[in-house]
């Protein structure tokens, strides 16, 4: 009964994951239900790698293989944060109260949500059955949200030095740490033939650093004097994980 189980388990997981894809995300209402359907697909992946798994007997197919199941669990937690995300910055744009600091702590976490799903995508376990476009598509994710992450942070980082009268020169560290992780995104699509559909934001994002960089640049040569420091001197960002495994109701 257990094996039955934990199948079981897993195509709710899979169907979760398959209703949070099929919602209209352009409207903030299907957002919002992706979001809980990824949390809900996260919750059974998470209660097979925790509770079920230890106690199975036997061989494993990959897909239920503590990597494949941590592979699992990660990216219904990166699409659910990254749904999270996206409603956020929608929310800034509207000028309702969402600030810029708390932008790049939610794209930050979506990167690391990424970024495990990236290792586990890697591991030996799964690196000779996953087809290639999961572990090139992750790569990138990741690479767009440390773009995310940057460029949100140095909006931050504007305010608070116009607030303060002093800080202007962390500004342009970001910008640059945006841009280069952009560069890396862009590499990535180019290199792993993404569809346009999902660079287009990253492009627009670049263009618009790039166009803001050489002003930053100039400003505090011209005027704030600031000594430009460099990432590793500036705070990392705090990630913010609002989104978690949904348990799934008891089997009775």
């Amino acid at each position: 009964w257990l094996f039955e189980r934990v199948c079981l388990e897993f195509n709710l997981g899979a169907l979760e994951s398959a209703a949070g894809a099929g919602e209209d995300r352009r409207e903030d209402e299907g957002l919002k239900k992706s979001c809980k359907h990824f949390q809900a697909a996260a919750g059974h992946f998470e209660l097979i790698k925790s509770e079920l798994l230890p106690g199975l007997k036997g061989p494993v197919t990959p897909d239920l293989t503590p990597s494949g199941l941590q592979l699992a669990l990660q990216l219904m937690l990166a699409q659910a944060q990254h749904c999270y995300f996206e409603l956020a910055k929608r929310k800034h744009a509207a000028g309702q109260p969402m600030k810029p600091g708390v932008l790049a702590r939610l794209a930050a976490q979506a990167g690391l949500f990424f970024a495990a799903a990236l290792e586990a995508a890697r591991s030996s376990a799964m690196a000779n059955v996953l087809d290639k476009s999961w572990p090139q598509h992750l790569e990138f994710q990741v690479a767009v949200f440390d773009l995310a992450a940057q460029h949100w942070q140095g909006v931050h980082a504007l305010e608070a030095a116009t607030q303060r009268g002093r800080g202007y020169a962390e500004e342009v560290t970001r910008l640059k740490a945006a841009l280069e992780a952009g560069a890396k995104a862009q590499a990535a699509a180019k290199q792993h033939s993404i569809s346009q559909a999902l660079t287009a934001g990253v492009d627009d994002l670049v263009a618009k650093l790039q166009s803001r960089l050489p002003e930053a640049i100039q400003d505090n040569r011209t005027i704030y004097l600031e000594v430009e420091p460099s990432l590793e001197d500036l705070p990392p960002i705090a990630p913010l994980a609002p989104v978690k495994p949904t348990p799934p109701a008891p089997v009775t």
